[in-house]
């Protein structure tokens, strides 16, 4: 293997020293990848600066155009930036493929899917009106031309990996599914009663947890139609999402990210009813802190230490809820399988297909 510097150029979206999702992923392979790769991270911005970070050098573009603000116009504008640049290697994630199909690099270049737009449309708005139908033909272009003019894709999971090869069409021999991991040092047990304390719930409450900000995606009133399904006193935490809270639900808006571990430990178990799902970041997290997770059939599936539904229905996820809590796992059982997926570990995949291309 060669002792030589590499420079990747990454188009990843937002700064990755502020945000989570997509930018979670950024940062943490940058983390992890050793010191013979250097990073320079194409983000949108509210204004054009340039600053050096942990995570390698941010160099932010402005995502207004006039009184227009966009993330897909910024990412055309970045791709074409970074063609200017000198990198050995371009990683490009999410939205930022529009900008990678119109400004291909010259340089090999990676792109991790996290999800597919194709797959998502077919997933959640199948049935949707004439004009979903429509969008969903239009905007998967771009990320179909991205997929297939890269080097190597990546994808977050086998399902997303059959979604390229199905939906995109592209070489199934230059997909490679790695999947998302967790910080095990930043996510892991707190004592439940700390937890509750800090987030000002009840200590003897029973709480299925629910995280998003797409209500609509991650099928929030199918997880409250489960809540109120369910036998005993059960309440919905809510997390990411506004709303009036009831007697069945209390939401909790934006939690900081100082207080996520405190949120999954607060919980008895957390229900991922998503319609559609690349591989969530929410899932490992909720089991590095210890609480299990009942997630729906449309979920990447791990051969353990997850509870899937057979059936998309609100009663279908109340049974698989009172059966988890009736009968919870090992809280050490959960803390060992997200250990396995530490993003030190998932750095590494990441590090081979970085040599692949360097090499090639």
């Amino acid at each position: 293997m060669s002792s030589e510097r590499v420079t990747i150029g990454v188009l990843g979206g937002r700064d990755p020293r502020e945000f989570g999702g997509v930018e979670s992923v950024v940062s943490s392979i940058a983390a992890h990848s050793g010191d013979r790769y250097d990073f320079v991270q194409y983000c949108v911005g509210e204004e054009n600066r340039v600053e050096e970070s942990e995570f390698g050098t941010i160099r932010t573009r402005s995502d207004r155009f006039g009184c227009v603000r966009s993330k897909y116009l910024s990412s055309i504008r970045a791709a074409r930036d970074l063609r200017r640049r000198e990198v050995d290697l371009v990683h490009g994630h999410g939205d930022n493929a529009l900008g990678l199909s119109l400004f291909r690099p010259s340089e090999p270049y990676v792109v991790t899917f996290h999800g597919t737009t194709a797959g998502m449309y077919a997933n959640v708005f199948g049935d949707g009106s004439t004009l979903r139908r429509g969008l969903g033909k239009l905007r998967p272009l771009p990320e179909l031309f991205a997929a297939r003019q890269c080097d190597a894709a990546v994808a977050c999971s086998e399902r997303v990996q059959e979604e390229l090869v199905s939906y995109y069409g592209i070489d199934p021999g230059k997909t490679v599914v790695i999947r998302n991991g967790v910080d095990t040092e930043r996510f892991s047990p707190v004592p439940r009663d700390r937890a509750r304390r800090r987030l000002d719930l009840d200590p003897d409450e029973t709480y299925v947890l629910w995280i998003g900000t797409d209500p609509r995606r991650k099928a929030l009133t199918t997880a409250v139609g489960a809540v109120e399904a369910m036998a005993g006193s059960v309440r919905l935490l809510v997390a990411g999402t506004d709303g009036e809270d009831t007697e069945a639900v209390r939401y909790l808006g934006r939690v900081p990210d100082e207080r996520m571990a405190d949120l999954y430990s607060a919980a008895d178990v957390q229900c991922l009813c998503s319609l559609y799902e690349g591989f969530p970041l929410v899932l490992f997290e909720s089991l590095a802190c210890g609480t299990p997770v009942v997630a729906s059939p449309f979920m990447p599936e791990l051969d353990r230490g997850v509870y899937y539904v057979e059936e998309h229905s609100a009663p279908a996820y109340a049974r698989a809820l009172e059966r988890v809590l009736a009968d919870p796992p090992s809280s050490g059982e959960l803390e060992r399988l997200a250990a396995e997926h530490d993003w030190r570990h998932v750095a590494a995949e990441y590090v081979a297909v970085y040599e692949e291309l360097s090499t090639a």
